[in-house]
């Protein structure tokens, strides 16, 4: 977990500003960085450990909309937050999706229990929620692709794609890039006509 000294002087001071005034920046960004990441296991052990009444308390509503709020950066109205709502962020987009598709398999297992005597309705309700997941998937696929564009007109690179990010089906990525306008300025359209997983 952060020390009580290292949360109190980031919250004032900011992240960066407390960073570059430490004596050693470098060991003190691995350092906290480190903490961080135990902080997060803790929290992933609970969440597994404590009894449901328990989990209730911590995990509540408000708790768990502030750091899901923090994550995306929205609803703040600190200037590093609002500037996102002006730009196409990809990673955040990417955390969205892994956010949504875990709380859509939570939903699905939810519903089959629900419409276990109506299955057929299940399956159709199961079947709108992975659309949706599908629909985010192909925006942030999309964001990601135009930000990697953007990356090799300045630097003169050559990004093609990254196969296991393509939202959907095996047999349903060919016809995503063949119909994506973003991976055509990457790759000519005969070579995504003739490429497979396999090669």
């Amino acid at each position: 977990m952060l020390e009580k000294g290292t949360i109190s002087k980031i919250s004032k001071k900011g992240w960066q500003k407390y960073i570059d005034e430490s004596s050693n920046p470098y060991q003190t960004k691995t350092r906290i960085r480190h903490q961080c990441e135990l902080a997060i296991r803790d929290l992933i052990m609970l969440a597994k450990k404590i009894p449901n009444d328990e989990f209730k308390v911590i995990f509540d509503e408000r708790n768990l909309k502030s750091l899901v709020s923090s994550i995306l950066a929205t609803g703040y109205n600190e200037p590093n937050f609002i500037k996102n709502f002006s730009i196409l962020d990809s990673y955040r987009l990417q955390l969205s999706d892994t956010i949504l598709g875990e709380c859509i398999e939570f939903y699905k297992i939810q519903v089959k229990l629900f419409f276990q005597d109506l299955p057929f309705t299940g399956q159709q309700i199961i079947t709108q929620l992975e659309n949706s997941q599908n629909i985010c998937k192909e925006i942030s696929y999309k964001v990601e692709l135009d930000k990697q564009k953007d990356s090799q007109d300045k630097d003169n690179l050559i990004y093609l794609f990254n196969w296991n990010k393509i939202p959907g089906r095996d047999e349903n990525r060919l016809e995503f890039l063949t119909n994506l306008d973003s991976v055509s300025g990457f790759l000519p359209s005969h070579y995504i006509t003739g490429i497979s997983k396999s090669n």
